[in-house]
């Protein structure tokens, strides 16, 4: 330790492992004048003879010698006492179990171990190093010393295969600490030991809340924002388009009054002391504001029970028709003005278009039973013909949904269909000809009679007719299943 304060970290941490697994203990440390450490203690453990051990290290804590005593008189010995005298020799003192029978005897023993002639010696020892997990990690060393010298990784002091060289790659596998690491180097004059260098895996940045894509229109304030988690001072870096946006160094990229020239693709690394991440892309586009294109003038609408139902629709030459109860349906000019505008005489819940521009208007006539009312125009605007339908048993007919096919002909489906005293409205599916003739019309009653409220219609390109809504199931807890119905062009049920 450096001394300057309590909490320092220490300079250097020198272990020693001793062989074979056994156990070591230190008991006295001294200074010697020529700035080497010497540790007095003993080496044994279960199934080992205890006895006395000398270590000495050097002031970058690597092992200059590592010294057991044995006595052949002696089957153990237990040190009690250290000292060092003036030559700088460790003197221990203990007693010692003999290997015949007897009692135990007080020895003493000097180690004469500070001789370092023609061992080698490090000018670089490995230093201990953070990672984070996932990368890798290199240890080394500079060493010096009469040729050949040998080298030898070790892990926890633990030689690792194939380790022998000054440097080494350290690919820890978890977090936490991964362990003490030290290199032995060997020539004619001895092994000396470097201090352990400890490796520690630590987790990666990680952004927990990506930036999100969004749509801004010109002219006002957007931010782009990423919250992260790493270790210690998070620094971020925004790029728009792969390229770095001087200044832009804060969790979140504010946009004052954004433009077209602020578009684009925008990530943002994040970094903590030893590791990065780039987010995920997010987009920003611009918008022009919305305004109002024009203002149409349309006949007031007849006082009708639902004067809320209107549709607007395109045709493939991006013409707007618009539709209204009461009010009919109208094409608009660019300009909104109408160029044409024909009466619907009913309650409106349907509109098609089809690509010559011939609009479809379904929903059904006010009256005390109501039926289907189906209106086709022609693309003047003139009414081509006009349908209703009701069931013969009287009741409530309404149309909810209508569509052209491919080949002109219309399609309109609603709620309806009583044919007798008892039944419940039910899906009923009607087709016309492009002339208005009814083709076919197919009926779809749930489970038990129940009654059937379909939604949405549609005609795929080969004429084929889907039919979606709700209606009752099985039992008497059962009420609203999904109901998807399928015809083919000729109006026979494929499947329910």
């Amino acid at each position: 330790f450096s001394g300057e304060a309590e909490e320092d970290a220490p300079t250097w941490v020198a272990h020693y492992h001793p062989p074979e697994g056994r156990a070591a203990r230190g008991l006295r440390l001294f200074h010697t004048p020529s700035g080497h450490w010497l540790v007095g203690g003993h080496v044994g453990g279960l199934g080992y003879r205890t006895r006395p051990l000398a270590l000495l290290f050097d002031d970058r804590s690597t092992l200059l010698r590592d010294v057991a005593f044995r006595h052949p008189d002696f089957q153990e010995i237990q040190p009690r006492a250290f000292a060092m005298d003036s030559q700088a020799r460790l003197v221990m003192g203990g007693y010692g179990a003999p290997v015949g029978p007897g009692t135990h005897d007080i020895i003493s023993a000097r180690f004469s171990v500070l001789s370092t002639a023609g061992l080698p010696t490090f000018s670089q020892t490995p230093q201990s190093i953070t990672m984070a997990e996932g990368s890798n990690g290199v240890l080394q060393a500079s060493v010096s010393g009469a040729s050949p010298l040998s080298f030898q990784w070790r892990l926890n002091g633990s030689n690792i295969p194939g380790a022998t060289t000054t440097q080494l790659t350290v690919r820890p596998p978890d977090i936490g600490t991964h362990g003490d690491y030290s290199l032995a180097v060997s020539n004619a004059g001895g092994t000396v030991v470097s201090g352990s260098a400890r490796v520690r895996v630590v987790s990666r940045v990680q952004v927990m809340h990506q930036p999100g894509s969004m749509v801004v229109i010109a002219g006002e304030s957007a931010a782009l924002g990423v919250s992260a988690t790493g270790h210690g001072l998070l620094r971020y870096q925004w790029r728009r388009n792969g390229q770095v946006i001087p200044g832009a160094e804060d969790s979140e990229l504010r946009f004052s009054s954004v433009s077209e020239s602020d578009a684009g693709e925008y990530t943002v690394e994040v970094t903590d002391r030893w590791s990065s991440v780039i987010s995920e892309v997010a987009s920003l586009r611009i918008s022009e504001a919305a305004h109002l294109a024009f203002r149409s003038e349309l006949p007031q609408p007849a006082v009708l029970r639902f004067p809320q139902y209107g549709l607007m629709r395109k045709d493939s030459a991006g013409r707007i028709y618009s539709a209204y109860s009461g009010a009919g349906v109208t094409l608009h000019r660019s300009d909104g003005s109408a160029e044409w505008n024909t009466p619907f005489l009913g309650e409106l819940a349907a509109m098609d278009v089809s690509a010559d521009g011939k609009v479809i208007l379904s929903g059904f006539v006010d009256t005390a039973q109501e039926d289907y009312l189906v209106t086709l125009y022609r693309a003047n605007g003139s009414v081509a013909w006009s349908r209703s339908y009701g069931g013969s048993a009287g009741g409530y007919d309404r149309a909810v949904a209508a569509a052209f096919d491919p080949v002109g002909n219309v399609l309109v489906t609603g709620w309806g269909g009583v044919e007798r005293a008892g039944d419940q409205p039910a899906f009923v599916t009607l087709k016309y000809s492009s002339s208005g003739q009814q083709l076919w019309k197919a009926v779809y009653r749930g489970p038990n009679n129940a009654q059937g409220t379909p939604g949405a219609l549609g005609v795929n390109s080969s004429g084929k007719v889907l039919v979606a809504g709700h209606s009752p199931g099985e039992g008497i807890q059962r009420f609203g299943d999904l109901v998807v119905v399928q015809y083919d062009s000729l109006g026979r049920q494929n499947w329910e």
